[in-house]
């Protein structure tokens, strides 16, 4: 379980999760398949309350520095960029080696609530998946059972964006991480949404 009563714990746990992965990822019984990772996760790039921002800058480099080694691993990080609105955003996402996913609607517009970064390096997100009504689980009941419904989330448009890299490497299980990355720029539908446009993941 990845989310806990703290930020920090939380951030702790999604470090030793993805140190977890990169272990069995190159272990050698998993070298030689291919490999996608989803978060549908993040933390404000802003910080957080509970925790001073030399900690929190540090716990983040710390994240950052497992994706690069996933990415040298031949594992793409597919991250959600948050819903916080334009100009906000969350990391993993933010970071320049994750692909960081948008939303939109099923008519191709941007979601009012999917963040954005736009700075000299980085700009963010690199593109966009359907997030706006995605039928999903929700919780479960005392008896275990699952309840369905609507969400709405860059963390709806991240898992459709994985899913449709997972279907490429199928077809050619010996993609790069970065070559991956780039057949889902190249392959993405271009649309017009407001005054710019937008990548929206497809698989062909």
């Amino acid at each position: 379980m990845i989310e806990s009563e703290t930020a920090r714990t939380s951030l702790i746990r999604v470090v030793y999760g993805l140190n977890w992965l990169l272990q069995e990822f190159t272990s050698q019984a998993n070298a030689d398949k291919p490999a996608v990772i989803n978060l549908s996760l993040g933390f404000p790039s802003t910080g957080v309350p509970d925790i001073p921002p030399s900690e929190y800058r540090r716990r983040l480099r710390a994240m950052e520095a497992v994706l690069q080694t996933l990415v040298q691993a031949n594992v793409l990080p597919i991250v959600a960029i948050g819903n916080d609105g334009p100009g906000r955003f969350g990391y993993p996402g933010g970071f320049s080696d994750a692909l960081g996913v948008g939303a939109v609607d099923h008519n191709g517009l941007v979601a009012p609530f999917s963040g954005s970064r736009t700075s000299p390096r980085t700009r963010k997100p690199d593109i966009y998946g359907y997030g706006v009504g995605i039928y999903s689980s929700l919780e479960r009941d005392m008896a275990n059972r699952s309840f369905y419904g609507p969400l709405d989330g860059t963390s709806m448009a991240a898992p459709f964006v994985a899913g449709i890299a997972a279907l490429y490497l199928c077809r050619s299980p010996t993609l790069s991480a970065a070559a991956l990355r780039a057949m889902l720029l190249a392959n993405a539908q271009t649309v017009r949404s407001g005054r710019r446009s937008v990548q929206i993941a497809r698989y062909v």
